[in-house]
């Protein structure tokens, strides 16, 4: 199975428009947003951040948080040709790592390392409510040892969901079991 990249576009567009939020698609279905898309006044360098899963279980259960985080940053990088430096903020929170935080800031931290984000940090959120909660950010530069590193993870993280696809294509759902009211009923036939 060929696996074809996810693809960007603004929100209710097929095309996307430079510093607006981008839409990750995967074919006809939304996989998230990246709701913070800031170009730097020089034009050089531009802040990504407030990425937010469609279905967040969905997203979570077949594991594609690094595939789109790289395809993101693969788009600007390769479609933007001014564009230099992509600063990268990953901060929000998600249902079911109460009392993980850590755990889940360091998973986006080795994530951005992975990609070749510089400068990692990671840092407690002062928000009211959320100081458990960790934003993690860094910095991509467009040169040969991220670009290579970003190529190794699209290379292995494309693999790796051409092939969850093709095991949700080759598996059939389980056939959903007839209640007992429908089963009396069909044996009256």
């Amino acid at each position: 199975m060929s696996f074809e990249n996810l693809t960007m576009r603004s929100p209710g567009s097929d095309a996307y428009v430079l510093g607006t939020p981008i839409e990750v698609m995967d074919g006809a279905a939304s996989v998230g947003i990246v709701r913070t898309v800031v170009l730097a006044s020089t034009g050089d360098e531009i802040l990504l951040g407030d990425f937010e899963a469609a279905n967040q279980a969905d997203f979570l259960a077949r594991r594609i948080a690094k595939l789109v985080i790289a395809e993101v940053v693969n788009f600007v990088a390769t479609t933007y040709e001014a564009i230099s430096a992509i600063e990268i903020m990953l901060g929000r929170d998600i249902d079911g790592f109460e009392g993980r935080q850590a755990y889940l800031a360091q998973a986006r931290a080795d994530l951005l390392q992975s990609i070749g984000v510089r400068n990692v940090q990671v840092a407690p959120k002062p928000l009211r409510g959320s100081e458990a909660h960790f934003a993690v950010s860094g910095m991509w530069a467009y040169d040969r040892p991220s670009l290579e590193a970003l190529e190794t993870v699209l290379h292995a993280e494309r693999a790796a969901y051409a092939q969850f696809k093709a095991a949700q294509v080759a598996t059939p759902p389980a056939p959903r079991r007839r209640s007992v009211l429908s089963r009396v009923f069909a044996s009256n036939d």
